[in-house]
């Protein structure tokens, strides 16, 4: 992968990870 996919990727994943804590999902994450 090049840096900017892994850049994109990870900001990708920060988002989602935010949008589950702001939709009161973090029972997923456990």
């Amino acid at each position: 992968m090049t840096p900017t996919l892994i850049v994109l990727a990870l900001a990708a994943g920060l988002w989602i990870v935010g949008r589950l804590l702001d939709g009161g999902g973090s029972d997923v994450l456990r």
